[in-house]
């Protein structure tokens, strides 16, 4: 499933979370550092597409390991 960041951290904040928005943005951040998670094109999504783009554009996320399983069927 692919997600905008305020998407997760609304389900964060619906199971207890304290934290912010902000701090879902880092950990989005540091996972797409180390490879885990892939920010998408959300018009190649309406396409039935994965599409990665640069972390600076509007999109969604998606764990990298359901990324690679969609892409390989």
């Amino acid at each position: 499933m692919a997600l905008r960041s305020v998407d997760l951290y609304r389900a964060c904040k619906l199971r207890g979370a304290t934290f912010e928005h902000r701090s879902v943005k880092n950990y989005l951040s540091h996972w797409i550092g180390e490879g885990a998670v892939l920010k998408v094109s959300s018009e190649a999504l309406d396409a039935g597409r994965i599409e990665q783009i640069d972390t600076g554009e509007q999109g969604h996320f998606i764990a990298a390991s359901v990324a690679a399983e969609l892409a390989a069927e």
